[in-house]
């Protein structure tokens, strides 16, 4: 339950099952929630893993590594998505939206595979992008999942992490980055 629950954090190290959990999790909702109730765009950076869902319903585009040019269009979209919603929804926010009209517009789901790839390979042009996402996409109904080795300056930063309100923590290499 994407309002319920917002943003998610899937650690772990490589190998450890988190392209795994992100195929398992976006079958789950597209078997839950109908594309009038969930789109969402996929982020490979990682082990195209997440190929599969390219032409599904839900999935409104899925980006990989070197394509720079639909990597920025889909982070201007989401964007202009959220100014959007902001100004229909005039103070109110999503859960609330859908409480009274119900899904006459689907949550939007932003997935990272391989955050710390894409953050390496993008030179951190997307980072305040993300930051902004993080604080405030969820009240409007943009959700984030973000596939990352760890968190901390090296991986995951703690301004977009600190914003992330759960996290799934697979099998790490060091017992203190648990």
């Amino acid at each position: 339950d994407l309002i319920k629950n917002g943003h998610l954090i899937v650690a772990g190290n490589v190998t450890s099952g988190k392209s795994t959990f992100l195929q398992t999790m976006l079958y789950s909702m597209s078997c839950h929630y109908s594309p009038a109730e969930l789109n969402y765009y996929i982020i490979d950076f990682s082990s195209k893993m997440l190929s599969c869902f390219e032409n599904a319903p839900h999935c409104g585009g899925l980006v990989y590594e070197g394509e720079d040019d639909r990597l920025s269009k889909l982070f201007g979209m989401i964007m202009e998505i959220l100014n959007h919603r902001k100004s229909q929804l005039r103070g109110g926010n999503f859960s609330q939206y859908i409480q009274v009209n119900g899904y006459t517009m689907p949550a939007i789901l932003l997935v990272i595979d391989g955050y710390t790839n894409f953050r390496e390979k993008t030179k951190e042009k997307y980072t305040d992008t993300l930051i902004e996402l993080s604080r405030t996409a969820e009240s409007y109904g943009i959700y984030m999942v973000i596939s990352s080795a760890n968190v901390g300056s090296n991986e995951l930063q703690s301004k977009i992490a600190d914003n992330m309100r759960q996290g799934i923590c697979l099998e790490m290499g060091e017992h203190m980055n648990y």
